[in-house]
């Protein structure tokens, strides 16, 4: 799992739970309806659900992946017709395929974000992936993701890669 500033990326995602939704609910919403209306798929797994925003969206079955229990707490008043998993993105327990694959705002937190977009790619028979524009490190991941056959769009403070 990753670390940032020496704690662990699950403790910072636990203790900012409130503060998250109070400055992202807003566009975290619009970014997952603009990319559900690409693909109206009936089935998403969500790897980095966070507090649930995918669930305000519709009613498709959603399986939802998260590091953070507290987030996962949050995501399930949400999400009450979701499956929740409280696991790593490195380490996906997940089988089978999903009309949706998405990864929203928090690739650029993974150890290893185009082994994780490798991975996932046998999950779904679309993939969503968007990146902050802000990240540093977008060129590594963008180089990556365009290797694997991805294709780029502008989302709003983020840019968005399908396939």
């Amino acid at each position: 799992m990753s670390r940032e500033n020496g704690k662990p990326l699950s403790e910072l995602y636990d203790a900012s739970v409130e503060a998250y939704d109070k400055l992202y609910m807003e566009i975290q919403t619009k970014k997952y309806m603009l990319i559900k209306s690409l693909f109206k798929p009936k089935s998403i797994l969500d790897i980095g659900i966070g507090t649930g925003y995918v669930c305000r969206t519709g009613d498709q079955y959603i399986v939802g992946i998260d590091i953070s229990f507290k987030s996962l707490e949050k995501a399930r008043d949400r999400c009450e017709y979701a499956d929740l998993v409280l696991a790593s993105a490195e380490e996906i327990p997940i089988k089978g395929i999903f009309d949706l694959v998405l990864i929203i705002s928090s690739i650029h937190h993974f150890k290893d974000p185009c082994r994780v977009a490798d991975s996932v790619s046998r999950l779904g028979r679309n993939i969503a992936i968007s990146v902050m524009k802000r990240y540093n490190g977008l060129d590594s991941i963008e180089k990556c993701l365009m290797n694997l056959g991805f294709r780029k769009m502008d989302l709003w403070d983020d840019i968005l890669y399908v396939r």
